[in-house]
């Protein structure tokens, strides 16, 4: 069972299974500045520990939550916040934290890769942190790397970090852009607050290695699969 809509519950719909509940309806950018203490988020977790009975509540999470600097941001420690209320109101759980998911989600402006693809072909000018580190994964690869997780390594009531073993800087994603559609960005450098990552990748290696995952050129493959293939036939520039 699934609850929520989005791209993680669309690439869950292939490892969906009677024995889970997938709680993927939260609260998905990372870049807001408030959350209400009671959050509809808040409110669906809590009834669904009085509804669910034999099912497992699998509760996905960012890694951001691993870095204790990254806990002064709203989005982290609503996050945060949910984990332990997860804990403390199911029997059975696991969390899940990951990264920035990229697969074919155009409807969402928000994610780091759907907006640098709409500045790029838009022309505007974006403010970025070169040094800013992002971990990278492939949705489907995600969903790869979970499904054999849940079928060979489970343990209950765990946290788990599902990620890509390699973190890359954003002046090596925008380079990659730059090489797959031969275009540049109008950059303006800041120095601003960023998002730290920092996350645990034994479990990560182990699972890529099962499902048998190349990691070579992995910004530019992700980038040709969604970007060039996919997402241009849904227009996705605003």
């Amino acid at each position: 069972m699934i609850k929520g809509r989005g791209l993680m519950a669309n690439v869950l719909r292939k490892i969906d299974d009677d024995k889970y509940l997938f709680y993927v309806n939260g609260i998905s950018n990372s870049v807001i500045h408030e959350i209400p203490e009671n959050n509809f988020e808040y409110d669906e977790i809590m009834q669904l520990a009085e509804d669910i009975e034999d099912r497992i509540f699998v509760y996905v999470s960012t890694t951001q939550v691993n870095v204790q600097e990254n806990h002064s941001r709203p989005y982290v420690r609503h996050k945060f916040k949910m984990e332990c209320l997860v804990k403390d109101s199911f029997s059975n759980y696991l969390v899940v934290r990951t990264s920035n998911l990229v697969g074919n989600n155009p409807w969402n402006t928000h994610t780091l890769f759907n907006f640098l693809y709409n500045a790029l072909m838009a022309g505007r000018e974006i403010s970025v942190v070169e040094s800013a580190m992002r971990n990278i994964l492939d949705a489907d690869h995600f969903t790869d790397l979970f499904d054999y997780y849940l079928k060979n390594e489970y343990h209950k009531n765990h946290i788990i970090n599902i990620i890509n073993p390699v973190t890359f800087n954003m002046a090596e994603i925008l380079k990659a852009f730059e090489v797959v559609f031969n275009k540049s960005f109008l950059k303006n450098h800041v120095e601003d607050s960023i998002a730290y990552f920092d996350a645990p990748a034994g479990l990560s290696l182990l699972l890529l290695e099962n499902c048998d995952i190349n990691l070579d050129n992995y910004l530019s493959t992700v980038i040709k699969k969604y970007y060039v293939s996919v997402i241009n036939t849904f227009n996705l520039q605003t």
